[in-house]
């Protein structure tokens, strides 16, 4: 007997198909596997025929309206909605199939159950070899063979299209491409035309105006506010960053005072980034001054980024600026020579460097500051246990953290 369900799988024999072309009536393809030009035939359109409606008056089942037609009284009436009530969920605790919690309300244990994942099972996968449909491995696990098959591409082959002439909807060309007398046909625009809107009255979600078209009660809507304080909110209403956690910067300063991130907030410079984050975890550094000690040689000025003399052994932490290349390494081994003098017990050196480096796989990478502190600090608390056990033998020991080959 045939498998009837078989028989309505895509190519890729993974799911059903819902797409063709607009003059087919039987779907073939699967959104992953859809070729250019194909559209849904399966699911209800909007009114507008561009979208599949998800919303329509409370208390009616139908969807009528998607999101850019629907009125500030309609709520999506197709989706299961979390437990919060304003949004999708697609989370749940490993295992489980049914999604409960939107990502806001997931808690540390919960996984997305909805999306397939990459093989890494952290991202959504978009790359695969070239002439493969199906996207198998997300940006951090590609091959450099691979390539982005999810997305369709400029004619440059570079970046993710965006404009077209008015009245098209398939975008064809980037922000470089484009002729003169193309628009953006895929984010919504302001009434004016001209640029995206952000701002709405308060209360309402769906952004209406841009910022020169927007009224003085309007306000930012799309992006995501600062939470401040549990107690008292944001004194300053600010728009959260999402590389400090959606706070501003100075609610994540005030409210983690001893986070890595706080000290690269507040450092003009790299070196004082780490001056200060030593000095918020440790006591008994000393921070760019010539060694003092009972046996110190006084003509020897050389001076240490950050020091700390543990027994009869100095740790020193030197913050090496694109790993010291355009020093003389001549220079440098006669500057060992003469701290040496200086201070004739063990030394134990960390070199840190707070810039780009190129990795042991041949790719060039460039941490932020306050991911490296959090090493830089692990590295520190394993050297001085080191030291207090003494296990450190040899006279002079040197630590590379972030050079050229670091994994």
């Amino acid at each position: 007997m045939t498998n009837i369900k078989e028989l309505r799988k895509c190519f890729c024999g993974t799911k059903r198909p819902t797409f063709h072309y607009p003059t087919e009536t039987q779907p073939a393809y699967c959104a992953d596997c859809r070729l250019e030009n194909m559209v849904d035939i399966v699911n209800k359109r909007c009114f507008c025929q561009k979208s599949i409606p998800c919303f329509n008056e409370p208390g009616m089942k139908e969807a009528k309206y998607c999101s850019s037609c629907r009125t500030p009284t309609m709520v999506n009436v197709r989706d299961k909605l979390c437990r919060c009530g304003k949004a999708i969920p697609n989370y749940n605790e490993p295992g489980l199939k049914e999604r409960i919690c939107c990502l806001s309300c997931k808690t540390p244990t919960m996984v997305n159950v909805k999306d397939r994942l990459c093989q890494c099972g952290k991202a959504r996968p978009n790359y695969n070899e070239p002439g493969e449909l199906r996207a198998i491995c997300c940006v951090a696990c590609k091959t450099e063979t691979m390539v982005d098959v999810k997305h369709k591409r400029c004619r440059c082959d570079r970046v993710i299209p965006t404009y077209n002439e008015p009245g098209e909807t398939d975008p064809i060309c980037c922000i470089r491409c484009k002729t003169h007398t193309m628009i953006n046909v895929v984010n919504r625009r302001c009434q004016c035309g001209k640029a995206i809107p952000g701002f709405n009255e308060p209360g309402e979600t769906i952004p209406i105006c841009c910022v020169s078209c927007k009224t003085d009660t309007m306000i930012d809507v799309k992006s995501r506010k600062c939470p401040g304080n549990p107690e008292t909110g944001c004194p300053y209403q600010r728009v959260g960053n999402i590389k400090y956690k959606n706070y501003c910067t100075e609610c994540y300063r005030r409210e983690f005072p001893l986070d890595p991130l706080t000290f690269q907030i507040r450092s003009k410079t790299k070196e004082i980034a780490v001056r200060d984050f030593i000095n918020a975890h440790y006591e008994g550094f000393h921070h760019d001054r010539p060694i003092q000690t009972h046996h110190c040689d006084c003509t020897i000025r050389r001076r240490i980024d950050h020091y700390q003399l543990l027994g009869n052994t100095l740790l020193a932490v030197e913050t090496d600026e694109n790993q010291h290349k355009s020093y003389d390494a001549m220079n440098e081994e006669t500057r060992y020579d003469d701290l040496y003098m200086a201070h004739s017990g063990k030394w134990v050196y960390i070199r840190f460097n707070p810039d780009k480096y190129q990795a042991s796989n041949g790719k060039t990478k460039n941490p932020e500051i306050a991911t490296r502190l959090a090493v830089l600090k692990r590295e520190i608390d394993r050297q001085i246990a080191r030291i207090q056990r003494d296990e450190n033998t040899e006279l002079v020991e040197r630590v590379y953290l972030y050079y050229d080959g670091y994994t």
